[in-house]
């Protein structure tokens, strides 16, 4: 698939974010306008980790607000990847797929379910202007966040249109 060039220009700075800051637990933000093809950028994310280290298995959860969103961005990382990487959901309303090779879920339904998730290495989170700005686990972004954290060591980062809340 052929990107925009801001969408390009967001994935290699998302890159360089990572490779200059291992381990660092801050979420690099990507922003874009609305309409501007976020979950397009999502699914070739995910697609250039499982390209890039696929020894490492990059096993990538997204993470969005609503089934709506989970749809959406199922639908675009089914497009974009080969068909041997799997693609789930964990959300009350679609359906629970832990095992999946990626995982698109409802932060209403995974909040509680870091456990389950497994070894994850990379977190997308969409619409990450909801997280809350207040300290380390206030909030169910946070709280699951840092719940993961206690099962596996990931990369993250955030797409929205609106970088305030």
């Amino acid at each position: 698939m052929i990107l925009r060039n801001y969408q390009n220009d967001g994935l290699n700075a998302t890159y360089a974010w990572w490779m200059s800051h291992p381990g660092n637990h801050e979420i690099p933000i990507l922003v874009a306008p609305t309409g501007s093809g976020k979950s397009v950028t999502i699914a070739e994310l995910t697609r250039l980790l499982f390209d890039t280290w696929p020894d490492q298995h990059p096993r990538t959860l997204v993470i969005v607000p609503s089934k709506e969103l989970a749809e959406q961005n199922a639908e675009k990382l089914r497009l974009l990847l080969p068909r041997h990487i799997s693609v789930g959901f964990y959300s009350a309303s679609i359906g629970k797929h832990p095992e999946a090779d990626v995982i698109v879920a409802t932060i209403g339904s995974v909040y509680k379910a870091a456990h389950l998730i497994g070894n994850i290495k990379a977190c997308i989170i969409d619409e990450c202007h909801l997280i809350s700005p207040d300290g380390k686990e206030k909030g169910r972004y946070r709280q699951f966040l840092t719940d993961l954290s206690r099962y596996c060591s990931f990369r993250a980062v955030g797409l929205t249109a609106t970088p305030f809340r």
